[in-house]
């Protein structure tokens, strides 16, 4: 460890250097939750569907974002509130989806009616 009396580091010095090393950490997070959602793609669970339904939106980049987003998610929440992973089962997370789809659709269809009228 290095501290401010040491002549090989100085002020400015000794915080550019911590500057530069907590990028490299973030960077090896965020790669490790990206490398997770790439092998969740092809999954038969609510994960792999969410990142099908991503990739299906935005591409296969922004899936990948969206899909490690929710596991990092789900990781700061186990870690956070010391509590273990509850995976949701696929069919009922279909059929959340299909029902907020539908709402939305209403909703969507009703805006319309009134424009139209």
């Amino acid at each position: 460890m290095h501290t401010l009396n040491d002549d090989s580091m100085h002020g400015s010095t000794f915080l550019l250097a911590k500057a530069q090393e907590e990028p490299q950490r973030l960077w090896q997070v965020s790669q490790a939750f990206r490398n997770a959602a790439n092998d969740v793609q092809r999954s038969d669970n609510w994960l792999g569907d969410y990142c099908r339904r991503m990739k299906a939106r935005g591409g296969t980049r922004y899936a990948i974002g969206a899909t490690a987003n929710k596991v990092a998610t789900s990781y700061y929440r186990m870690v956070s509130c010391q509590q273990g992973f509850k995976p949701v089962e696929l069919t009922a997370h279909q059929q959340k989806h299909k029902q907020d789809k539908l709402i939305y659709l209403g909703r969507k269809l009703s805006e319309l009616k009134k424009e139209a009228a």
